[in-house]
């Protein structure tokens, strides 16, 4: 009986070993069906992941791009801004002088009334220019926010590539 039961004993520790075995085997090929199909799969992600780099250098080249052309129209706002005071400044400084000038040999009445003309023209002249600043000046602000913005969104990625 003991004979029987060792030899029992040693069935069930050699079943025991094939079924371990088989599910090794069994792990072992799972295992390798993983590694080959990640094998598969890694040449679509590398290939994701460029073309992703790209996009973002795209889109990088175009951030820049355009804030190159919002400096340039701030340096073009700032021009016409400065020459359009420089105009006022000039207009201002005529009307000044036409309203100490006398004009000579003319009938008083049509003298002043081409003054007059004059100097509402002029004072037209001068309100036309000074709504052309107001509105290049409100032009300047609105391209500076664009601008801060931009150099915001701009440091915003210079970060975000470090910690990449």
């Amino acid at each position: 009986m003991k004979a029987a039961t060792g030899s029992n004993s040693t069935a069930q520790a050699q079943l025991q070993i094939e079924r371990l075995t088989s599910e090794l085997e069994a792990a072992e090929r799972e295992q390798e069906r993983h590694r080959q199909l990640l094998e598969q799969q890694e040449p679509v992600w590398m290939e994701e992941e460029r073309n992703f780099q790209d996009g973002r250098y795209h889109r990088d080249l175009v951030h820049r791009q355009r804030l190159g052309a919002m400096l340039q129209e701030v340096l073009f706002l700032q021009q016409q801004h400065g020459q359009l005071r420089v105009e006022v400044t000039r207009i201002e400084a005529l009307m000044r002088r036409l309203q100490e000038v006398a004009w000579p040999r003319r009938p008083p009445v049509k003298c002043q009334n081409e003054k007059t003309d004059l100097l509402e023209g002029l004072a037209q002249e001068r309100l036309e220019l000074e709504r052309q600043t107001k509105s290049a000046e409100h032009e300047a602000a609105r391209s500076k926010e664009e601008l801060e913005a931009l150099h915001r969104v701009l440091a915003l990625h210079k970060k975000k590539m470090q910690l990449l």
